[in-house]
């Protein structure tokens, strides 16, 4: 039996006694968008270098510096596009999502051929879940360029969103086409191949993400989900462990090696894999459920109610 929790869009895999498998996405990308050649050099020098000052701020992360600099250049020249463009980039890396639509919407008003504003449009409406508004603004930009191959791969995950999930498939091969060695677009495509049952597809695409970007902590740990869903518990086992490996404080893919472990009768290394996950994030009521059933298949009943206890006080509806 299946089911859906949301937490950065994650699957979890419930059985009867709820343990749990958690399928990680790395869904959208935001463009960083350069003035081309010709409009760097119609702009001053001064200008050149305060852009670039400021790309160096964003490629550090320091969005609040670059914002500052980049709302000062709107003030003066309010038909700058590119000032526009990052300050919608910095709103929207610093969470100000709404404002961020306005800053492209602005830049679309000055240059409605502006494809890298109309994706990165697509992905603020996609954080706020307005999935049809996303996939308008994505199909725009794939209009105004067509080899623009994150476009397409949002313009998937907006459609999978939406529980469409055939146009997903075909917005993802189409992206493909394009950059056929675009990891995330391989894992992108599986989880849509996964909904519609169509696992071999999957489990190909995961392992084309993998060999891709053989650190891909996310793709090894959504093929375990594979593996487990066919109950191959000792592929799916590896798995979790090759995701651990590249990222120790991976929660959901400890997790998942609890839960392959149970299933496996190995019931000490459950134990400790899911108190690694509870290190890590102690409020999953779903991670403590599946310790307990680890400490009942050693018959040690009052650390598996204790167990299931903290599972009920996080999630009194628990079943």
């Amino acid at each position: 039996m299946y089911q859906v929790l949301r937490r950065s869009s994650e699957n979890i895999i419930k059985s009867v006694l709820w343990v749990i498998l958690c399928l990680v996405p790395h869904g959208v990308s935001e463009l960083a968008w350069c003035a081309d050649a010709n409009a760097a050099r119609e702009t001053s020098t001064a200008q050149e270098k305060l852009v670039a000052t400021n790309l160096r701020y964003i490629s550090r992360q320091d969005y609040k510096r670059a914002l500052a600099d980049f709302e000062a250049v709107v003030k003066q020249n309010k038909s700058d596009e590119t000032a526009w463009f990052y300050v919608g980039v910095c709103l929207g890396r610093l969470g100000r999502h709404q404002e961020a639509i306005e800053a492209y919407l602005k830049t679309l008003m000055i240059n409605p051929r502006h494809a890298e504003a109309c994706s990165n449009l697509g992905w603020l409406y996609g954080k706020l879940e307005r999935w049809r508004e996303a996939v308008d603004a994505y199909q725009h930009a794939i209009q105004i360029k067509p080899d623009l191959a994150e476009a397409y791969n949002n313009l998937g995950w907006a459609y999978h969103q939406m529980g469409l999930y055939p146009e997903a498939v075909e917005a993802y091969l189409q992206a493909l086409k394009l950059r056929p060695r675009f990891a995330v677009l391989h894992n992108n495509l599986a989880m849509t191949y996964r909904v519609l049952g169509r696992d071999a597809e999957a489990i190909l695409s995961y392992q084309q993400a993998i060999l891709i970007n053989p650190k891909y902590a996310e793709a090894h740990n959504n093929l375990g989900v594979c593996y487990a869903k066919s109950n191959q518990w000792h592929e799916a086992a590896e798995c979790y462990v090759q995701a651990i490996q590249i990222r120790t404080d991976y929660a959901e893919a400890h997790n998942n090696l609890g839960v392959a472990y149970h299933k496996l009768g190995l019931e000490k290394e459950a134990i400790e894999a899911f108190r690694e996950a509870l290190s890590i994030n102690p409020s999953v009521a779903e991670v403590h459920n599946g310790l307990g059933l680890a400490y009942g298949g050693l018959c040690r009943w009052q650390d598996a109610v204790e167990a299931y206890s903290q599972a009920s006080h996080l999630k009194p509806d628990f079943v």
